[in-house]
């Protein structure tokens, strides 16, 4: 009787093969970090948490202002005001209270901007946890977060919201040319009739040091994956490295 054998040809792989891997992983590995390196730093997300101390602005319970740390000679503050105006019907006198939020450094320095909406105009207009930075919004250099009046019982906006994000950008003279930056400041906003009028808190915020966008709450720079700093490499060594690599494996596996 015959029998049918199935036989396993055992091809030998050499030692030198398995160290020429390990070499190309290290050596793609090595070039991908060479192209990849920031040439003025690592990037990073800056950001400052307050913890179970939240900043407050507002009349009321809250202080006068709250300075956000940012480097350089712009100024960006959450300011609380009050003041009166005329109304274009009747000319009727109204009084109103206030937070607004923006530059309040001289009009030569780099300035600061944030994201507001077109109607009603020079709004805050706070984004959701991970929303992308630009979302087609218009810039102004204050924006005004919430405001009561005399007038009537509504203020703008007419609900209170909380762990919200505010989009701003800024430039760091810090540094020359003065790059622009990109940040969010996570707040709530507390929305109360004229007199007492809005109270806004600030929780924390922070900026992306190489001029990127985070997304809103962003803390950290994505690392890039194994295989992204593989294929990095390989395209740094370029096929002529490959190549060799392969040449020397195809004659370590016929030995």
């Amino acid at each position: 009787m015959k029998t049918n054998q199935v036989v396993l040809h055992l091809q030998t792989v050499s030692p030198e093969l398995n160290n020429d891997s390990t070499k190309l992983i290290s050596l793609l590995a090595l070039a991908a970090g060479a192209i990849a390196m920031p040439q003025t730093g690592s990037a990073d997300i800056i950001y400052t948490d307050l913890g179970g101390s939240p900043a407050t602005v507002g009349y009321g319970a809250g202080s006068a202002e709250y300075q956000v740390n940012i480097p350089g000679t712009a100024t960006f503050k959450f300011v609380r005001r009050e003041g009166s105006g005329q109304t274009g019907l009747g000319d009727l006198t109204f009084r109103y209270r206030s937070v607004i939020a923006g530059d309040f450094g001289p009009v030569t320095m780099p300035p600061v901007k944030l994201h507001g909406l077109a109607s009603p105009s020079g709004f805050a207009a706070p984004l959701n946890f991970g929303q992308a930075w630009n979302q087609g919004l218009n810039l102004f250099y204050k924006v005004v977060v919430g405001t009561a009046s005399d007038l009537g019982p509504s203020p703008t906006p007419s609900t209170s919201y909380d762990h919200k994000y505010l989009a701003f950008q800024f430039g760091d003279s810090t540094i020359g040319g003065v790059p622009t930056r990109f940040g969010w400041v996570e707040m709530g906003l507390t929305v109360n009739n004229y007199p007492t009028g809005p109270l806004v808190t600030i929780y924390r915020y922070g900026w992306d040091n190489t001029g990127l966008q985070p997304t809103m709450g962003q803390t950290l720079v994505p690392e890039p994956s194994a295989a992204a700093i593989v294929a990095l490499g390989a395209m740094a060594l370029g096929a002529r490295g490959v190549r060799s690599w392969r040449q020397k494996r195809d004659v370590a596996s016929v030995e």
